[in-house]
């Protein structure tokens, strides 16, 4: 009878002991499969306009600053590790203030009142993010006692079409300035004057 009684106690035990078991592993399941945490975000090293204005003035490229900045940091006692601080973070960097500053003085600042004439002309400069040269097209307009730089769009290729369309499109950022255009002025070469592939034929349109 005591033989009985605990094989009968065994057979009620035994699916609570299969849950309690699967249960378990489902615990240790979850928490092997559980992400690591997070690891924390590095600061952003040159986001500071003043910083990247005085990389601009003293004509530093990214590779430049990068073996200024990272030794002056550490010298100051700074974890470089915990710093954002590689080429490729400080031309983006770089180039998201840029953009961020002309956009915020375009609409501001210049309010044309008098008929405009837009100039442009092509030019070899030296790239800002490196030592080599680029075509660059510089778009002023002038005016009665007006004159305003509007940009100095980089070109792939110096083609009539593309200059055409960047002078468009420059224009175009610029409010009121379209309204205002009265005319071009640029250099009687055939990527400027060609009758179907010169700029003037694509910046009509304005």
């Amino acid at each position: 009878m005591q033989k009985m009684s605990n094989s009968s106690n065994d057979a009620e035990e035994l699916p609570i002991s299969q849950y309690h078991l699967h249960s378990v592993q489902s615990a240790t399941a979850t928490q092997s499969s559980a992400p690591p945490a997070a690891t924390p975000m590095k600061r952003r090293l040159v986001d500071d306009p003043l910083l990247v204005a005085s990389l601009n003035r003293t004509n530093t490229t990214p590779r430049q600053a990068m073996h200024i900045v990272a030794p002056a940091l550490k010298a100051a006692g700074v974890d470089v590790d915990t710093v954002s601080s590689s080429t490729s973070n400080i031309y983006r960097a770089r180039k998201t203030v840029h953009e961020s500053l002309v956009m915020s003085q375009k609409k501001k600042q210049f309010v044309p009142s008098t008929p405009l004439v837009a100039h442009f002309d092509g030019k070899l400069l030296p790239d800002s993010q490196s030592e080599e040269l680029v075509d660059r097209m510089p778009i002023v307009v002038s005016g009665l006692k007006t004159e305003k730089l509007l940009a100095i769009p980089k070109l792939p290729i110096s083609t009539g079409e593309i200059m055409g369309n960047a002078v468009v499109q420059t224009l175009q950022d610029w409010d009121g300035v379209p309204h205002w255009l009265a005319g071009q002025c640029f250099d009687t070469t055939s990527s400027n004057t060609g009758i179907y592939t010169g700029a003037i034929s694509h910046s009509a349109c304005i």
